[in-house]
């Protein structure tokens, strides 16, 4: 699992250097959208739990982007799902 925090590190570190990626959209409410940057934005992670060795398919089908939505309000507009497949692999 140490692979998986150092890449869940090191995302968060790259989220928090670039403003592009602590973009939110506000629309609610306004007479136009707006571009938001927040000064901070925390990655979002989350543990699948998947059939062993189905891991990356199963992911994949889960958060299919032609079925899964992110919230655009929310900052960064990314996440990062991960499962345990066969063994000690992880899959993200």
């Amino acid at each position: 699992k140490t692979h998986l925090e150092a890449f869940a590190e090191a995302l968060q570190w790259v989220i928090q250097r670039h403003d592009i990626l602590r973009t939110a959209l506000h629309w609610e409410y306004l007479d136009q959208p707006v571009q938001v940057v927040w000064h901070e934005a925390t990655l979002v992670r989350e543990a699948v739990p998947v059939a062993g060795s189905t891991a990356l398919a199963e992911l994949c089908a889960r958060f299919d982007p032609r079925q899964y939505r992110l919230d655009l309000r929310q900052a960064p507009l990314m996440q990062l799902m991960h499962a345990q497949g066969e063994g000690t692999t992880w899959v993200a």
